[in-house]
């Protein structure tokens, strides 16, 4: 299998013998996002200034034609990165080239959503000092949901770490999530700063999830018609170890 760094090397001496304009800047650009999400420093940097006097960096919003003006404006002022460095990096040109753009609390709402949900831990607090908005924008789409799911969901446990002392929600689903795709540590860490239970117990019934279901249960307060349904839950999945769990708790619930 050819490395990055080989691919690399091969497409960039490809890259001297484009001759058609639209194919050198696009794949330049591709070069570059590649570096930069990956965190590559000297290469971001490299590629920025690759053949940069001979086929200077076409980036404008207001030109539309040709067309590699305005998508390399734009995925410069999109781009996202793990590292500090970069980021700085990235600034610099975003001041130069995207100057009919604003940076602010959206984008950098924007920016803190993909870093979370990537596990960024550096771009995740840069992006809260910078003003970002901890539980996102109030909207449900993907593009503004709240940048602690996607963390919880991947199993990025010090991203969630520096989202819930920078004061994240933790209402639900954040712990659901973590249930559903059995992030222990996660879910442990909710747990501490006092998340909503939601439907976890269920979840973790469902998934045979032992442990979780002893913990949510010393967390939580069940009513019988919830632990009945649960009960069935554990009975149908043979789980015999959590149907005595829910039961133990069914008695104790019941007789206080």
């Amino acid at each position: 299998m050819i490395s990055p760094d080989s691919l690399t090397v091969t497409l960039l001496a490809a890259m001297l013998d484009i001759r058609h304009e639209f194919d050198f800047q696009e794949l330049r650009m591709y070069l570059l996002v590649w570096a930069a999400e990956y965190g590559r420093v000297e290469a971001t940097q490299f590629l920025w200034n690759f053949q940069a006097v001979e086929r200077p960096w076409a980036l404008s919003k207001r030109i539309k034609r040709p067309s590699y003006f305005s998508y390399n404006e734009r995925v410069l002022a999109t781009l996202d990165t793990p590292s500090l460095e970069i980021f700085e990096f990235l600034v610099r040109k975003r001041r130069e080239y995207c100057v009919t753009r604003t940076f602010g609390v959206k984008e950098y709402t924007a920016f803190l959503v993909h870093s979370a949900r990537n596990g960024w831990v550096d771009m995740t607090a840069r992006y809260l000092a910078l003003g970002a908005r901890i539980d996102g924008l109030g909207s449900s789409s993907e593009y503004k949901q709240r940048p602690l799911l996607g963390a919880c969901r991947n199993g990025h446990e010090e991203v969630v770490r520096v989202m819930l002392e920078h004061g994240a929600d933790t209402c639900k689903p954040a712990l659901e999530i973590a249930v559903q795709h059995g992030q222990f540590p996660i879910v442990s860490l909710l747990l501490e700063y006092g998340a909503e239970i939601g439907k976890a117990l269920a979840e973790a019934v469902g998934k045979g999830y032992r442990s979780i279901v002893g913990r949510l249960l010393a967390r939580g307060s069940y009513g019988q018609e919830e632990l009945q349904s649960l009960l069935s839950r554990a009975l149908e999945m043979e789980d015999k170890a959590t149907f005595q769990d829910l039961l133990e708790y069914s008695r104790i619930n019941e007789a206080s």
